[in-house]
């Protein structure tokens, strides 16, 4: 059982590591997150190696017969942020229902099945977290780590000193820079991405997020087409393709911050039309359309 311990042990934070990695990788290709959610981001990033190290040194100790209560606090402290995290999403979970997918019918269906399937998977991992608890705290492995115990403080007779001596002590330093230095390694990495926070590899995604249509979260075509990351636009200018005498002069005041104006131009403006996107999306500010909300989300006059 304390083999097995072990071995769940060693499986949790080889899956933590990789989690770290996989998220430093990601924060190289496309930055880290800013504002607060960097700070959330690196907190994380930290708890997952504190956590792995001690996974780790603990199942080094438990197999090595030294003791198990580091591999113990290790298993209740991920289990105690398992529960804290799925506590924190069934609280925010009514947020998603302000979400529109846009997928009906079959889509939707296999939405549901995604759902179900998250769900029996967060099953199984505290399954397998009090799984591991309860081998940890089972009276054979305390039985066998007493036994070891008496080993080593057990006298045994040398016949080079012709007495009775204490026997070697195990030594674990070397178990323990083993599993220290990658995860410090991989720790820097994280604080270095954390305080600089920008891709170190820039234009491997090319201009992604200053093309047109870029992050659009809209369903308008118009949006797709012309969106430039919150940019305000210019309206089409005269002798272009899009013009319209009528919508210019509410266009042009939309343009220049008059939101009010904005909500005016998406009123006139027939549905479908480049004005109509143009008003819904502030002259291009919004990601998404407002319908006639421009006030309402940016104010009646903005920069």
């Amino acid at each position: 059982m304390a083999v097995a311990a072990a071995v769940f042990g060693f499986q949790a934070a080889a899956a933590s590591l990789l989690l770290v990695l996989f998220a430093d990788s990601l924060a190289v290709v496309l930055g880290v997150p800013e504002g607060g959610d960097r700070v959330w981001w690196i907190a994380a990033q930290l708890m997952s190696c504190a956590l792995a190290a001690m996974l780790l040194l603990g199942g080094v100790q438990l197999i090595r017969g030294t003791g198990r209560l580091l591999l113990l606090v290790a298993t209740v402290l991920e289990l105690t942020l398992a529960l804290g995290g799925l506590v924190w999403a069934l609280v925010r979970w009514p947020e998603a229902e302000d979400v529109e997918t846009g997928l009906p019918g079959v889509a939707g269906d296999l939405v549901d099945l995604v759902i179900g399937w998250l769900v029996a998977t967060i099953a199984l991992y505290l399954g397998w977290l009090v799984l591991r608890t309860l081998l940890v705290l089972a009276p054979s492995v305390g039985h066998w780590l007493r036994a070891e115990r008496k080993v080593l403080q057990a006298s045994v007779w040398s016949e080079e000193q012709g007495q009775w001596t204490s026997p070697p002590v195990r030594r674990t330093r070397r178990a323990g820079w083993a599993v220290l230095l990658p995860i410090g390694a991989l720790t820097l990495v994280t604080l270095l991405l954390g305080v600089f926070g920008k891709p170190l590899l820039p234009g491997l995604l090319g201009d992604a997020e200053t093309d047109a249509g870029a992050s659009y979260r809209g369903d308008s075509p118009w949006g797709l087409e012309f969106y430039q990351g919150g940019e305000p636009l210019s309206p089409p200018s005269a002798g272009d393709e899009l013009y319209l005498a009528a919508a210019d002069a509410d266009a042009r005041s939309c343009y220049a911050g008059d939101m009010a104006a904005c909500d005016a131009l998406y009123f006139a403006s027939p549905v479908g039309d480049v004005y109509e996107w143009y008003g819904s999306s502030c002259a291009g500010r919004l990601d998404h359309g407002s319908a006639g909300g421009c006030v309402d989300a940016l104010g009646l006059v903005v920069d």
